[in-house]
């Protein structure tokens, strides 16, 4: 019972909302000093003492609610202003563009990208323009959370939100390559990337080559366009000594460009899908044996085990031969044939400890890097994020920009009004409210 309070001075109990609030002219045992409280507690002027002490402990009843009000009214505001300042950084960091320019100050041209769209904004946005001239240029010690530490501040507190969003997604992965490559920067300071590749990223790969397949007639639509009639007139160059005077050949336009373009790229394709094929039959050379265990015989399976652990010695152990051999055998009548589900199957049943090598194998196939395109993709936006005008920019804060560039996808999925409201209540209580 909540109300009932000991007091080891008078060796007795007392209902503390009783003693406090009751109003009756008669008093109680329980304001007095009491041990028998089921008389007391169906008492009329008990129950109204408790709700005194109800009604008086809920928010509209403490002495704090004005100032409680005052509170909630300021985080509201703030939350206004710092939403649209969240969407600005988010859409300069997601094209690496530069925030901050040579002046600090609403008004001027040379006041920087972020500035600047705050200002554009204004124009359409009462709220924003209402704050930006009560604010703007108030100066240090008023807060306006425009200034560039603010602009600093959810830089970081963006940047670390899309790193453990990135963290996360690995971790449900479970399993997944690292590429690390590295490349100097405009400074000449060396800037290490690093790539993780999940295995489910191929489903991702799949949704986005499934959806070029309905972009063809944006593509044939922009083809279309070169396809023009000129007529120029036709030119007959002068023969050399031994040669015979025929006409220059006036090609159509759709001839140029299927000569000039289409063959180009295609035969380009060509060669790289070459390039790759020799690449996919080492890999499948190597590892393919673990993707259709039924179609391999146990002395074909003990030699490409043992090619694959002399390959991988630092990571397979001698063992791995005899113990592949006898997961063969074991899953003979599961019916399960890919390496995804044979791996999804040891996981599932525990046999990490009985099959170590075997897991280990399958974890090596299915997380093989098979490119490097995505670290020199991000090497391309540092030089867009570091450019020689940025070329001072702190470490921290070019990781921050750099990686928000790179995700923009996910820097645009995520949802960051948690870290606005934290932010403008944390904030809000730093301002004088009286």
């Amino acid at each position: 019972r909540p109300w009932l309070l000991y007091s080891p001075s008078t060796g007795a109990a007392f209902c503390f909302a009783c003693r406090i609030f009751s109003n009756a002219n008669t008093q109680s045992n329980f304001e007095t000093g009491f041990s028998d409280w089921k008389q007391h507690e169906n008492s009329e002027h008990h129950r109204k003492a408790m709700l005194t002490y109800v009604s008086l402990a809920a928010a509209s009843g403490r002495i704090d609610t004005e100032l409680q009000k005052q509170f909630e009214s300021e985080c509201s505001y703030w939350t206004e202003v710092l939403r649209r300042v969240v969407s600005v950084v988010k859409f300069l960091a997601e094209r690496g563009l530069a925030l901050r320019g040579a002046s600090d100050k609403f008004g001027r041209t040379d006041n920087g990208n972020y500035l600047g769209i705050l200002e554009l904004i204004s124009e359409f946005d009462p709220f924003l323009k209402s704050h930006i001239k009560k604010y703007g240029n108030a100066g240090s010690g008023k807060p306006s959370y425009l200034s560039s530490q603010t602009c600093e501040e959810f830089i970081q507190l963006m940047g670390d939100r899309v790193l453990s969003e990135i963290v996360s997604e690995v971790k449900m992965a479970k399993y997944f390559s690292i590429s690390v490559d590295s490349t100097p920067d405009m400074a000449h300071v060396d800037q290490l990337t690093f790539v993780l590749r999940p295995v489910d990223l191929v489903g991702s790969l799949r949704e986005y080559i499934g959806g070029l397949r309905d972009q063809f007639d944006r593509f044939e639509s922009q083809v279309s366009q070169a396809y023009r009639v000129t007529g120029r007139r036709s030119k007959t160059p002068k023969p050399f000594f031994g040669e015979s005077a025929t006409s220059e050949v006036d090609l159509s336009a759709q001839q140029k460009f299927s000569t000039s373009v289409f063959l180009v790229v295609v035969d380009r394709l060509l060669s790289e899908i070459n390039r790759r094929d020799i690449a996919y039959d080492n890999l499948n050379n190597t590892f393919g044996f673990l993707n259709n265990f039924s179609g391999v015989t146990v002395p074909e399976l003990r030699n490409k085990a043992s090619y694959l652990q002399s390959k991988y010695s630092a990571d397979l152990e001698m063992d791995f031969v005899e113990e592949i051999v006898q997961f063969k055998d074991f899953i003979r009548d599961k019916g399960i044939i890919s390496a995804p589900l044979l791996l999804q199957f040891i996981r599932e049943k525990k046999l990490q400890d009985i099959f170590p090598n075997v897991d280990i194998a399958f974890r090596l196939y299915l997380t093989f890097p098979v490119t490097n395109a995505s670290g020199e993709r991000s090497f391309s936006k540092l030089k867009i994020v570091k450019n020689r005008l940025r070329s001072t920019m702190g470490q921290e804060r070019l990781n921050h920009l750099t990686l928000m560039s790179i995700e923009s996808d996910l820097v645009r999925k995520l949802d960051f009004s948690d870290l606005v409201k934290e932010f403008a209540a944390k904030k809000s209580r730093k301002k004088i409210l009286f």
